[in-house]
């Protein structure tokens, strides 16, 4: 069999489970499988995860009209993130240099090598999210090396700290990118598809650079909600010496002028 195309796209923040449902409906052979929608169409199948991905399984490389799924997005991504990939039937499944070559036909088996890739397309847009934050802090940084001091609001602050607390909270909580997806608990026998592609795909490795990087991006934040604190104390402690300095000289002017 010649090779064909697999492309995952994340959509959106989530998608809206009972409009998936109900879109879903559309195709007499959908089902959906712990979470998850397998959906077939003339050229293919889409897999649809709850979390705003979308992996399609398609016989040529035409670009899918996707626009049926818009009533479901939650929170559309500014930014489309695709991932591409060629299948090819064969006698044992692998993947190298991005072809999956599958040993079965069974939907289940794709539905298994697509829960990695959805996976790793999420992640890459929290790395995208990560880098902007990383580019963003490393300028303030340079700023308060460059001038020993950081002209920054302490409500700015607070917004990028809750951008970085954000993006980490939404990749341990949220989406829980390290955790086997609950369908290979009922359909272990599909388990090594997905073993395998997660090893592929680095993503254990990327999700603990990426926890890294956003301890890194932490760290800047602290450093400079610590000298935004200083700069604060010592604006208190000239006031204080001013405050002090115009009361001895109000009281040296008072007695001067009840000696006259």
């Amino acid at each position: 069999m010649p090779a064909q195309r697999i492309v995952s796209y994340c959509l959106a923040e989530d998608f809206d489970i009972g409009k998936i449902t109900m879109l879903a409906s559309r195709f007499p052979a959908s089902r959906k499988i712990k979470g998850a929608f397998i959906i077939p169409w003339e050229k293919g199948e889409y897999f649809v995860f709850s979390y705003g991905v979308v992996v399609v399984w398609q016989t040529d490389t035409a670009e899918p009209d996707l626009s049926w799924l818009e009533p479901a997005f939650s929170r559309p991504e500014p930014e489309i993130e695709k991932d591409y990939f060629e299948y090819a039937g064969g006698d044992a499944f692998r993947i190298h240099f991005d072809r999956i070559t599958m040993d079965s036909e069974e939907p289940l088996c794709r539905l298994a090598v697509s829960h990695a890739l959805a996976q790793s397309s999420k992640l890459s847009v929290f790395e995208r999210r990560a880098k902007n934050l990383i580019g963003d802090t490393q300028a303030i940084a340079a700023d308060l090396a460059r001038n020993g001091r950081i002209a920054m609001k302490r409500r700015t602050l607070s917004r990028w700290q809750g951008k970085a607390h954000l993006s980490k909270s939404d990749i341990l909580l949220r989406f829980d990118l390290l955790d086997t997806p609950e369908f290979f608990w009922d359909y272990p026998e599909y388990q090594h598809y997905y073993q395998k592609t997660i090893g592929y795909l680095e993503l254990e490795q990327r999700l603990h650079l990426i926890q890294h990087k956003l301890n890194t991006v932490n760290d800047v934040l602290g450093l400079v909600a610590e000298e935004l604190r200083h700069q604060h104390s010592s604006a208190l402690e000239w006031i204080i010496i001013l405050l002090i300095a115009f009361e001895i000289l109000v009281f040296i002017f008072h007695d001067w002028l009840g000696l006259i």
